[in-house]
């Protein structure tokens, strides 16, 4: 077993804990579908969620190959940066996606608008986490933010996490915070969609 398989096996068993929480959610809407009253922004959350963590999925042996080595594997806080801390802030972010209980009537946009701060934390944490890995990953060699932002890959790497942030920062303490939660997501899946329609690295 290679170093890369050892921490990517570690790495694909968290991601599919991330992928049972969310399966398991959007399973119990169906079940429990006569008694939900559905919310479209929570829908398209669901779905953004989905499709961050299969393009988070591809995204590791990107960051292998644009290495070219086995990344993670110096010391336990890169490690924890590079491959533990995005899908686990995921992760959370999913839990908040669907109640705890189940058994009684679920108006989606009730609960939406209830933990919309905690969706927000996750919108601001998951970027947050992604920023310090791509500098950490793709600028090794860059220690000045000059040095950074003359890089081929800032555009692409480094404005969209930071964006996200940002916008994630004003509707925290917006008085609409509410709307602007959705044109957050809206402007997050459409992002995401562009991604996944790009074409996957895989090992050789």
């Amino acid at each position: 077993m290679t170093e890369f398989e050892y921490y990517h096996t570690f790495e694909t068993i968290l991601y599919g804990l991330a992928f049972a929480s969310l399966f398991t959610g959007a399973s119990r809407m169906v079940i429990y579908s006569k008694q939900i009253k559905f919310y479209w922004v929570h829908v398209l959350a669901v779905l953004t969620m989905l499709f961050t963590l299969v393009e988070a999925y591809f995204s590791m042996y990107r960051i292998q190959e644009y290495f070219g080595g086995s990344y993670g594997t110096d010391t336990k806080w890169l490690f924890f940066f590079v491959k533990v801390a995005p899908v686990g802030v995921l992760y959370m972010g999913i839990m908040t996606l669907f109640p705890d209980d189940w058994n009684h009537p679920i108006d989606f946009k009730v609960l939406f608008e209830e933990r919309d701060r905690k969706i927000l934390s996750y919108l601001i944490a998951f970027p947050g986490v992604l920023l310090i890995r791509n500098v950490i990953v793709f600028f090794p060699e860059r220690d000045s933010l000059e040095a950074i932002v003359s890089a081929d890959p800032f555009f692409s790497i480094i404005v969209p996490p930071v964006v996200f942030i940002v916008l994630a920062l004003i509707a925290m303490f917006h008085s609409r915070r509410h709307q602007l939660v959705e044109i957050i997501f809206i402007t997050i899946f459409v992002y995401i969609t562009w991604l996944m329609s790009m074409p996957a690295v895989l090992p050789q």
